[in-house]
């Protein structure tokens, strides 16, 4: 299944504890950039990320995990993904 973040303002999202897995990531907000934040617990794509023109995604703590059977990362020429490094 794909988990679709729309719209014209920033979102978040609160997986499990462990972790959780969808097919496919997508952030396409309508305009500027817009940030998909990671809340709390892991989140695993298995088959694609997409981020529009200026989106992000902010990780945090929180890692984004990416599957074996991953076909395609995808993103605009100003987004990006944030990581926390320890």
């Amino acid at each position: 299944a794909k988990l679709k973040f729309s719209g014209t303002t920033n979102s978040n999202l609160t997986t499990s504890a462990n972790s959780d897995e969808i097919a496919i990531l997508e952030v396409a907000k309508a305009s500027g950039t817009q940030t998909l934040t990671l809340l709390s617990g892991d989140l695993q794509v298995n088959n694609g990320v997409t981020l529009g023109a200026d989106d992000k995604i902010v990780l945090g703590a929180n890692d984004l995990i990416l599957g074996s059977a991953i076909t395609s990362v995808t993103q605009g020429a100003n987004s990006y993904i944030v990581a926390e490094c320890d």
